[in-house]
């Protein structure tokens, strides 16, 4: 699983934890942490905060994973639309040319299910939608326990010379929807590859606008004598 924090996340989500462990009287030993972490990666650093902090108001017990990830995703039925968004959107864009990979480890099983992601978005037309949606919350629901997220290999990948480890762009989507542009690159040593996550592209400021000349315009021929007599007297000099 790749994770969605970074450092600073890393500390607020730990410092939440160890809030949380000091109310239910627990010890919080790197053994703990790894199984929270590995649950609850996939999630954006905020909403595992708010999650961990809602806890503490809708139950007088330590919060298992699954609890954290309810309160993060809401009930089943909802989490299933949800997800059907997030999917629909990344069949627009990035689209079948760019890999991806949903945190939402359903939606992966469910893009095997229908043939792979170029498959998917070369055939499915937005007319068939209501269809396909309502397809696509049956299995959603269906799948009782979530299967792991894989990546599913764009038209730009799958062209590319199989002769080397493939190094590229390509998109991580989380489960609320939330991309994250990444890089594979090679490893140390030519040594399998690595994947990196990109910072976001800022856009650059729009150019100021000119300030408004409100000097008033001067007719030529009003100074058509002024210029003469000065050329007459450059001349004679």
């Amino acid at each position: 699983m790749t994770s969605l924090w970074n450092e600073e996340d890393k500390k607020r989500i730990g410092e939440a934890f160890l809030a949380i462990c000091e109310l239910h009287n627990k010890t919080f030993s790197q053994a703990f942490a790894a199984i929270y972490m590995r649950a609850l990666e996939s999630y954006p650093a905020h909403q595992v905060v708010a999650a961990l902090e809602k806890s503490v108001m809708v139950s007088r017990f330590f919060p298992k994973p699954a609890e954290l990830i309810e309160l993060i995703e809401g009930p089943l039925e909802e989490k299933a639309y949800l997800a059907w968004t997030t999917f629909r959107d990344a069949v627009r864009y990035p689209g079948g040319y760019s890999s991806v990979m949903f945190c939402d480890g359903r939606i992966s099983a469910i893009i095997e299910h229908f043939g792979g992601w170029i498959n998917i978005c070369d055939t499915w037309l937005e007319k068939d939608d209501p269809f396909r949606r309502a397809e696509f919350v049956k299995m959603y629901r269906a799948l009782s326990r979530e299967p792991e997220p894989e990546r599913h290999i764009g038209r730009i990948e799958q062209n590319a010379p199989t002769s080397i480890p493939w190094t590229g762009r390509w998109v991580l989507i989380g489960k609320d929807g939330s991309y994250t542009n990444m890089l594979r690159i090679e490893g140390k040593d030519h040594k399998g590859t690595l994947d990196l996550p990109q910072p976001e592209r800022k856009k650059l400021p729009p150019p100021a606008a000119a300030e408004e000349d409100n000097s008033p315009i001067i007719p030529l021929s009003s100074i058509m004598p002024q210029l003469m007599g000065a050329f007459k007297c450059v001349s004679a000099a």
